[in-house]
Parts: C-alpha cells; sequence; structure tokens
C-alpha cells in the first residue's frame, strides 16, 4: 500500500482495527493525521481507537470533530452513541443511535 495515499493507509488502519491490531492502526492514522490536511476519516478512526484504549473524553472530542467535518456518516454516530452510553450519558447515546439508524435506512428498500 502506498504509503503516500491517505485513503490507502486509512483502509489499512480500518482493517487493522477489526483485527483488534489497535497499536499498528494507531501509528498509521497518527501519521495520516501529522500531514497537513484534516482527515473525517482519520479523526473517525482515532476517536475509535481512544474508545477502545478507554479514553472516553478524547474520543468523543474526535469523533464530534468529525461529525463537523462530515455530518453524515453512519460509523461517526455509532461510536459517539457508544462512547456517550459509556460515559453515561443515555440521551445522547439514544440520539447518535438514532441518527445512525436513520442513516442506514435512508434510500434502502425494505
Amino acid at each position: 500500500i502506498d504509503p503516500d495515499h491517505d485513503d490507502a493507509q486509512l483502509d489499512l488502519a480500518s482493517l487493522r482495527i477489526a483485527e483488534e491490531r489497535f497499536d499498528d492502526a494507531q501509528a498509521i492514522v497518527e501519521r495520516v493525521m501529522a500531514g497537513p490536511r484534516e482527515h473525517r476519516r482519520g479523526l473517525l478512526l482515532s476517536g475509535v481507537l481512544a474508545y477502545h484504549r478507554g479514553d472516553l473524553d478524547e474520543a468523543a472530542r474526535r469523533l464530534e470533530r468529525a461529525l463537523l467535518l462530515h455530518p453524515d456518516p453512519v460509523g461517526t454516530h455509532y461510536y459517539l452513541g457508544l462512547t456517550r452510553e459509556r460515559q453515561g450519558d443515555a440521551a445522547a447515546a439514544v440520539e447518535h443511535f438514532k441518527q445512525a439508524l436513520e442513516r442506514t435506512l435512508v434510500d434502502r428498500p425494505l
């Protein structure tokens, strides 16, 4: 995978997260995020990694920033729901889960 192609690197980081190779994923995301561009997907993945580390405040901060850059992604709302639930904010968790579900069902036949 081309180390200069951010999207490919973030795809690799996603795979590493799915494999629960969080340290490898973190290193990849940090390299991409050190560049000049702010990546919504990089923020999402760094939020997911913070969630898995148990750093819920950092996870929420990064995921909220990712939503500001692109308010629609299902995964961002889903992980914000998980984060808010673990933080004890049930109302915010439910709202994010509802947003994720609504975005999953849009334009899909039943």
